[in-house]
């Protein structure tokens, strides 16, 4: 079984690990965090870069895979993290693996059908959607929203 992440299926060890790692990414910009994705034999990992001057501090050179099935992986990932943001990074992760699994249970597109596929996006879960209709979702908690000024 695969799950679609973005443009492209994968199986859903390497789904989980890939999108939670997208996850931290896109919720810890690269100018605010020392963690970076890159790419082993063994696949996707978040790695510490050289620098000091970041808001989270983790050992230069060091490798993380994003796997919430490995809470000692989880542990080392949050430590530098507040509370809200490992919650909110955990929750993401979570949430795309809950996507991808009920979107397994849901029948297969007819090839008759001009569609969009079902996919993960790396912040909320799409299912088949007709070409030319737009799909809507409710902005995820775990991402910060804009305020009533407009700001972010």
């Amino acid at each position: 079984m695969s799950c679609r992440y973005q443009h492209m299926s994968y199986d859903v060890p390497l789904f989980k690990v890939l999108t939670c790692s997208f996850c931290y990414v896109y919720m810890f910009k690269p100018d605010a965090s020392q963690l970076r994705l890159d790419f082993t034999k063994s696949g996707p990992v978040l790695k510490a870069g050289p620098g000091s001057d970041f808001k989270y501090s983790y050992p230069a050179g060091s490798l993380y895979r994003a796997d919430l099935d490995n809470s000692s992986m989880v542990t080392k990932i949050c430590e530098p993290l507040s509370k809200s943001e490992c919650e909110k990074w955990t929750t993401c992760c979570q949430t795309a693996t809950k996507c991808c699994l009920r979107q397994q249970n849901l029948p297969i597109a007819s090839q008759n059908w001009t569609h969009c596929p079902r996919t993960w996006d790396g912040f909320g879960c799409f299912d088949d959607t007709s070409a030319g209709s737009t799909a809507h979702i409710e902005c995820p908690s775990y991402l910060d929203h804009a305020s009533d000024g407009g700001n972010f």
